[in-house]
């Protein structure tokens, strides 16, 4: 048994969450998925060369999938300030296909690149650029654009996309561009809970929506 990549086709709109909460135990995590609609969740990888104490591990990714959800596997966005440049595309990419190996992340899989809050210019479109090709280059996992309020603007996003680079694109939360995105994020800053065997397990969480117009694939899923 280990990991498969899994889609949700065109058709249907799919609920879904992501969180920079992690999962400890596969009872937190089947306590929390027993009692919410939600088919996918999305967890972090680091931006950093290895994998962070709070990050996505193999370990959680294995609670996760176990309980019946699909994994979107995103890349923590850069501190605000930081200078967007496409050597640093280039370096931020590498980490995030090393940190995906190292968690037993499949073949297939999307990595979403986090690009929130960040002042939309050449500069960061150059950085984009560079971090879809790097890791399209991979051969081994799909580039995702995971874009928000203020961040870039749909012209650029819709540059980025009209070379091929991104296969999807998310939006922030409550912010839509009208450029066809794929998952749409909101409300945000909410919560949910469970309560099993006495214990209640609480996680802050966005809400996210795959939208009934589009085919995304590249989630995480047990097999």
């Amino acid at each position: 048994m280990g990991f498969t990549v899994v889609s949700f086709s065109s058709g249907t709109a799919y609920s879904g969450c992501d969180t920079d909460t992690k999962f400890t135990s596969i009872a937190e995590s089947a306590c929390l998925f027993g009692n919410t609609p939600y088919s996918f969740i999305g967890r972090y990888i680091s931006n950093t060369d290895y994998e962070q104490s709070g990050d996505l591990s193999n370990t959680e990714l294995a609670y996760l999938t176990q309980e019946g959800w699909a994994v979107a596997v995103i890349q923590h966005a850069l501190a605000g300030g930081t200078t967007l440049t496409e050597s640093l595309g280039v370096t931020i990419a590498n980490n995030a296909i090393a940190n995906a190996e190292s968690i037993s992340a499949p073949s297939g899989t999307t990595l979403w690149l986090d690009v929130e809050n960040f002042a939309a210019d050449s500069s960061a479109q150059a950085f984009c650029a560079a971090w879809g090709d790097t890791v399209n280059r991979s051969g081994k996992f799909g580039a995702g654009l995971y874009y928000g309020a203020p961040g870039l603007t749909s012209s650029e996003v819709q540059y980025l996309l009209d070379d091929q680079l991104f296969f999807w694109a998310w939006s922030g939360c409550g912010q839509v561009t009208g450029i066809g995105e794929s998952l749409r994020q909101g409300p945000c800053d909410t919560s949910m809970s469970g309560t099993c065997n006495g214990v209640t397990y609480t996680v802050s969480i966005d809400e996210d929506t795959k939208l009934s117009t589009a085919t995304v694939g590249g989630f995480v899923a047990y097999s």
